[in-house]
């Protein structure tokens, strides 16, 4: 793994990034950065905010609780816990609640019974249509308990 420390005008831009695609209120503000680069994604760590960068997305990295926070939540009952955990999509009959977004927002997963964070995931449905849903794909699982990078961060 490599480390390398992103210049000012670099981390600007970053975080510029990242508040479009998170949403301004949610961005970190720093004025430097580092970045990890880990197998086939970049973690960034801006003023203790760490972000991964894969498949073209910035996702909230998992293990930043009151980062994930400010995000939608979809709750999942326990035996849909092994399956996001194991990397796959969310599907409609796992879900026991959730709360407001659009499609194509990014979305943080957590177990009902502790509120643990799961997965981030982009949406692949708003939620205002999952009620009406008995299957189908809800949440495209992007980062997950357990992937390669959450084990590679563990080296950070």
């Amino acid at each position: 793994m490599r480390v390398d420390t992103i210049s000012k005008s670099d981390t600007a831009a970053l975080v510029a990034r990242v508040a479009g695609q998170w949403g301004g209120d949610r961005a970190p503000a720093a004025r430097n950065a580092r970045v990890y680069r880990l197998e086939g994604a970049l973690l960034y760590d801006i003023g203790g905010v760490r972000v991964l960068e894969a498949g073209g997305a910035l996702l909230p990295f998992l293990g930043q609780d009151e980062t994930l926070g400010t995000f939608p939540r979809v709750t999942v009952d326990a035996g849909a816990v092994r399956f996001m955990c194991n990397g796959a999509n969310l599907m409609r009959p796992g879900i026991t609640g959730h709360g407001e977004f659009a499609a194509g927002d990014i979305v943080c997963i957590a177990e009902a019974t502790h509120g643990k964070f799961l997965a981030v995931g982009r949406a692949s449905v708003a939620s205002s249509e999952i009620d009406g849903m008995e299957r189908g794909e809800v949440v495209r699982n992007m980062h997950y308990v357990s992937d390669r990078h959450w084990d590679a961060a563990k080296a950070i």
